[in-house]
């Protein structure tokens, strides 16, 4: 009797000596297809995996290009900003520099400049009108008299004449007086004007110096009217 070749205990069945060529190719097309299968499937999946960088990559330059069109929007909102703020104050630093103090000496609703008073005649009121379009320095009112003029009522202080033409000289205030663009002061110190007992008439010059480019002035005259 022959031997066995598998125990009695062993399930596995005994192998065929020879395998028929249809089984052989059978199963080299299931293991030719299973390759395939799985080739796809990794093909998919890098593919999957591929679309996935790229969308998330999308994502972060789509993310990255909306701050970078924030930034650049709130710099040129800053930079428009800090130019408009340059733009006025240069135009605010021009303008002042353009704005004078222009002012007027008034007597008797007209310009003191070249009337004719009378002898005994009250100085004031004496209008001080700025028409320009800026405030005025401090003020230094000043009144320059030909010899034979007298001052009556508050004689002002009598200072040093810088002018020739004009020997005497009284200081009538200012200070730290100012006159605002468009306003008016007024001087009304009871101050008079007289000619001396041998003159018939004298000259006068108001001068106020008040900050703009040249004082103003006003050149005018008294005389005595014979009766």
């Amino acid at each position: 009797m022959g031997r066995n070749r598998n125990p009695p205990d062993d399930p596995r069945p005994s192998p065929n000596p020879e395998t028929p060529p249809q089984e052989i190719e059978r199963r080299l097309s299931a293991l030719e297809k299973s390759a395939i299968d799985l080739n796809n499937r990794v093909f998919d999946a890098q593919k999957i995996f591929v679309t996935i960088i790229f969308s998330a990559v999308a994502a972060l330059l789509t993310v990255y290009g909306v701050m970078s069109r924030l930034d650049v929007r709130e710099s040129t909102a800053k930079v428009e900003k800090a130019t408009e703020d340059m733009k006025r104050e240069f135009q605010n630093l021009a303008g002042n520099a353009l704005r004078r103090p222009e002012l007027q000496i008034l007597f008797r609703g007209k310009s003191l400049n070249g009337q004719t008073l009378e002898d005994q005649a009250p100085l004031n009121p004496i209008f001080l009108k700025n028409v320009g379009n800026k405030s005025t320095e401090p003020l230094s009112i000043r009144l320059f008299y030909s010899q034979g003029v007298s001052l009556l009522g508050v004689v002002p202080t009598e200072i040093p004449s810088s002018d020739s033409d004009f020997p005497h000289c009284a200081f009538l205030g200012g200070g730290q007086l100012t006159v605002g663009a468009k306003e008016t002061w007024v001087y009304d110190q009871p101050l008079g004007l007289g000619l001396s007992a041998d003159s018939t008439n004298g000259l006068l010059k108001l001068v106020v110096y008040y900050g703009g480019e040249d004082a103003v002035n006003a050149s005018f005259n008294i005389v005595r009217i014979k009766k």
